[in-house]
């Protein structure tokens, strides 16, 4: 009713005004351009007829080991590819290590202008620094995936060095291996476990020295001195035929140089007798990390300290976090460093110093031989079933499915059937022999450990006698 205009609307009464708004003008078309064609778009959706069996070896591929698996049993037109790329070395030096995390990062930041295109064609890419050297993983639509592994390809070999990126990601380098001295104290507790019993584990104050020394000129010539010859292991899974993978083991045999390479692998360290290391972590918390390693690697240990920590990992949460609440992280767990298993325990608490969660973990040890030997045969072939059903669950994506095939292969299980034999293994073992494990275990725990302990608040204050000395 208070808009003044020169127009009656005829329905409603009411005054209005119409005005040319606007000027409109033509914009300059040589500014406005369409986006490049995405060259990863798939045009072919087909599904290959295959039956899901697991990879066999491509014939003559020279020095390279190229499987393959063609599987579509879930039912879509897509692949995963994972290749290694090898050097007799690895990357298991805290030079190599260092080196291979920083241009991984600069050939990914290099690779960003590909992601959206990539993910907009149903495609993705990674690059990874495991130990055993380089490893480029695809996964989405088969159809255009060869072409952007060329282009990963290229840019790992190749990258030309941009200096300022260069100081920026080992800027963003430095500040996270700084980061991980604010680390929770287990997580620091485990961290160190890892250092020492893995010899490609290293500490961050060894590798912020490291990364200290490393600039761009001695970067590009460590990428070139690395990728000069390679070992070259790949593994493609999914909507593949014989055909397609022998195309691209040709394209990869015509971008690299490949000689026959074992796969290098870190020493894992002997655990002899009793070993305690106590950190100085900045953190009111006390924690504990105790490692009780197998006799060795073979499989029917790692298949006992698999049982043993199933059946063990609940009643220890149970009992040190929700009965006697030592602590909010209260773990039992079965860890396997190059493929040599063992028991681990951790704990980190605010109510309980560093010496008592040992105690108590002790003595909940102890306990387990009594309600293990107690252990009625129907509970324990429940147990032991129920482990076996986990370690044989069915994949639930070609991802997994790739994956797992990926692990048997770097496990050195040629036939692909590692879950199987350590479901195998798992069945064997009875009773007996799992009550002398945990027997065993036991006796470790006070004579044979690793033993990582951070005091917190529970820290007893140096005396003077300390301080002079």
């Amino acid at each position: 009713p208070e808009v003044e205009g020169d127009k009656t609307e005829q329905w409603f009464d009411v005054a209005y005004a119409l005005d040319s708004g606007i000027e409109r003008r033509d914009a300059e078309s040589g500014a406005l351009t369409l986006p490049a064609p995405n060259p990863f778009l798939p045009e072919d959706l087909t599904l290959i007829k295959s039956a899901s069996n697991a990879p066999e070896a491509l014939p003559n591929t020279g020095p390279m080991a190229f499987y393959l698996a063609a599987d579509t049993e879930f039912g879509v037109p897509r692949a995963m590819l994972h290749v290694s790329l090898r050097r007799p070395d690895g990357l298991i030096s805290v030079a190599d290590s260092v080196r291979a995390r920083l241009y991984r990062n600069l050939v990914e930041d290099d690779l960003n202008a590909l992601s959206y295109p990539a993910l907009l064609a149903g495609v993705s890419y990674g690059i990874s620094t495991p130990d055993r050297g380089f490893r480029i993983s695809l996964g989405g639509y088969q159809d255009k995936q060869s072409e952007l592994l060329q282009v990963v390809l290229d840019r790992l070999t190749s990258l030309t060095i941009n200096p300022d990126r260069f100081l920026v990601l080992k800027t963003e380098l430095e500040n996270s291996l700084q980061d991980s001295f604010k680390n929770r104290p287990f997580q620091q507790g485990f961290d160190r476990l890892r250092q020492n019993i893995l010899s490609s584990s290293w500490p961050a104050a060894d590798q912020l020295a490291e990364l200290a020394t490393v600039t761009p000129e001695d970067l590009s010539l460590w990428r070139d001195a690395y990728f000069e010859q390679v070992g070259v292991e790949a593994l493609a899974v999914g909507n593949l035929d014989m055909a397609a993978a022998q195309r691209i083991q040709a394209q990869l045999a015509n971008s690299l140089v490949i000689t026959p390479t074992a796969a290098a692998a870190p020493t894992v360290t002997q655990i002899d007798g009793p070993i305690t290391e106590v950190m100085d972590i900045d953190h009111n918390d006390a924690s504990l990390v105790l490692y009780l390693q197998n006799n060795d690697d073979a499989l029917l240990e790692t298949a006992k300290s698999n049982l043993l920590g199933h059946i063990i990992a609940p009643e220890y949460f149970s009992s040190l976090r929700t009965e006697q609440q030592l602590g909010y992280v209260v773990s039992a767990f079965s860890p396997e460093f190059e493929q040599q298993g063992g028991l681990g325990f951790v704990i980190q608490s605010p109510s309980a110093p560093a010496d008592a969660l040992h105690q108590k973990t002790l003595e909940f040890l102890a306990g387990e031989v009594i309600r293990l030997a107690d252990m009625s045969p129907e509970d324990y072939a429940q147990n032991q079933e129920g482990l076996i059903a986990q370690v044989l669950e069915k994949d639930k994506n070609l991802g997994e499915r790739a994956w797992r095939y990926w692990s048997d292969l770097d496990e050195g299980y040629q036939k692909f059937d590692g879950n199987q034999q350590l479901a195998d293994a798992i069945s064997s073992i009875d009773h007996e022999s799992l009550k002398a494990y945990l027997d065993d275990m036991l006796k470790k725990a006070k004579n044979q450990y690793l033993l990582i302990l951070s005091e917190g608040r529970f820290k007893e204050p140096a005396t003077t006698s300390d301080e002079d000395s």
